[in-house]
């Protein structure tokens, strides 16, 4: 080919004035995005009759535990958040019954000191509080990942973004415990990385007051620790920190509320999974035609499933540092899709699957998924917080979960010019 007739590198023509130019832009655009969103959450955060709408049971339970009762009475709970918080309406009040008490007692425990504050000062603290503990798991995330042999990334700006996200919003908007639970499993996975098995468990255990979240974490860094001959102290800690929490429930809580919250964590389910309308699990989609009588089977199908796959999977998953990390993450993605009772708020822990992703470098094929994951996930969390149920259609939280689990089950090759899925899902083609 001639010299005439060579196609132009555009590539090579583009002067450092240009590129700082177009760094400029995006960095306006990027400001100008986390603008409009911050304006939107705080419009959300003045306007929305849902603000605060877990934290008021979390603190009326606290309410209940100090004056001996129990927070599993539907009964007590509700005249306790009647007086604490008066209902402004009889469809409010019938909300209310429709939203029990199902933590753990340790949780209604944390907000006993601070009864004594005003219930607006104490929801502030809180809310402040999450957004500072999803920080910090992020930042042991990042941890975790270099420990792996990670490549670097911009820690700032991928904080930022994550924290903007919408399941950490909606944890911070109902006052829903996850982050401090993602900052649990954070610990425990970065405990394991340095052989601290027994610590792993115990802290795990704590993470307990949502069980139904958190025993998939605890059986992925379970098999883990099996793989690596520490499954022995690694369940010696489980064990210990279980007893420790449910010797505290007993010491502070009460006998009462105790054996009330071990007998719920039996029947677990029975009244209220059949209600609700914005789960985010797969179960969302045979609850509304499946037989009452066989979704317990369907669900212990489901869970059953995932455990096979977490150890049938084990030996090849991780084969290396890089595959390792790959496991985990898909590991939590198929969890939160095979419990029975996750909500878009439990995606908070899926916050370490996107910071690990922070370097997987996708293809076209790749970045088209990694594009509509974007906008189901910025998007699809706040479909129930904006009131936009579609009728006939459920389940739609666990669009943006399937998407993440498919882009993670890839193996794209990695040439230069590939992108990653942050990058992909923030501005297509450039880095930033």
């Amino acid at each position: 080919m001639s010299a005439s007739t060579r196609p132009l590198d555009t590539h090579a023509m583009v002067t450092p004035s240009q590129v700082r130019a177009r760094a400029t832009t995006r960095g306006v655009l990027r400001a100008i995005a986390i603008v409009l969103v911050l304006c939107f959450y705080g419009e959300v955060l003045t306007h929305a009759p849902v603000v605060g709408q877990d934290f008021r049971v979390f603190y009326s339970a606290a309410a209940v535990i100090q004056h001996g009762g129990s927070p599993y009475d539907a009964r007590a709970l509700t005249r306790a958040e009647d007086h604490l918080f008066p209902a402004r309406s009889a469809a409010e009040r019938r909300d209310r019954r429709a939203n029990p008490y199902i933590q753990g007692p340790l949780l209604a425990l944390v907000f006993v000191p601070f009864l004594r504050f005003p219930p607006t000062v104490v929801y502030d603290a809180y809310a402040a509080a999450l957004l500072a503990v999803t920080a910090v798991a992020l930042l042991v995330i990042d941890q975790v990942r270099r420990d792996n042999g990670g490549r670097g990334v911009r820690v700032p700006q991928r904080t930022l973004l994550l924290l903007l996200s919408p399941v950490v919003f909606l944890a911070v908007l109902l006052g829903q415990p996850d982050p401090l639970l993602l900052l649990l499993f954070a610990l425990a996975w970065h405990a394991l990385q340095h052989r601290h098995m027994a610590l792993a468990g115990a802290l795990l255990a704590v993470a307990c007051v949502k069980p139904q979240i958190m025993a998939g974490p605890i059986v992925l860094l379970a098999v883990l620790t099996w793989r690596r001959g520490g499954i022995r102290p690694y369940l010696g800690g489980l064990l210990a920190g279980a007893a420790s929490v449910v010797g505290c429930c007993l010491l502070f809580a009460g006998p009462l509320a105790t054996g009330d919250w071990l007998r719920a964590l039996v029947s677990f389910g029975s009244g209220t999974v059949y209600t609700q309308v914005d789960i985010a699990a797969l179960s969302t989609l045979y609850l509304g035609w499946l037989p009452h009588a066989l979704v317990p089977l369907a669900v212990i199908g489901a869970v059953a499933a995932w455990a096979v796959w977490a150890v049938s999977s084990v030996r090849r998953g991780t084969s290396d540092a890089s595959a390792t990390l790959r496991w985990v993450g898909q590991g939590l993605c198929l969890w939160l899709l095979a419990t029975p009772y996750a909500h878009p708020h439990d995606d908070v822990l899926l916050l370490p699957v996107l910071w690990l992703c922070a370097t997987k470098r996708l293809t076209t094929g790749g970045r088209a998924l990694g594009a509509l994951f974007a906008a189901t996930w910025w998007f699809l969390p706040m479909t129930s917080v904006l009131g936009l149920r579609l009728p006939l259609v459920r389940g739609l939280g666990v669009v943006p979960v399937i998407l993440l689990a498919l882009i993670l089950a890839r193996r794209d090759p990695t040439p230069a010019g590939d992108v990653t899925i942050i990058q992909a899902s923030h501005d297509g083609h450039r880095r930033w």
